[in-house]
């Protein structure tokens, strides 16, 4: 549960800074950093858990800031088993 509330606040402050530039660029970066590291973390059920818990607010850009971050995860991030 722990970890479900940390990646909610990295993409509510993902969210944030994208509609109104409130980090700077070296802040947003890390913090993006931390939340695919976290996103490592969660199971497949845990992050539909977390996509419901985002709600559709700002025009989706929440939910819109972890679909883009999953994808990230999936493509840099996650083991694939190849070298």
């Amino acid at each position: 549960m722990c970890v479900h509330v940390c990646v909610c606040v990295c993409v509510q402050g993902l969210a944030d800074t994208e509609q109104r530039d409130l980090l700077p660029r070296d802040a947003a970066a890390a913090l993006r950093r931390g939340a695919l590291l976290l996103i490592g973390v969660l199971r497949d059920k845990e992050l539909q858990a977390l996509h419901v818990a985002l709600g559709p607010g700002w025009d989706g850009a929440r939910r819109g800031v972890l679909a883009a971050l999953r994808k990230d995860w999936e493509k840099h991030v996650k083991y694939t088993g190849k070298v």
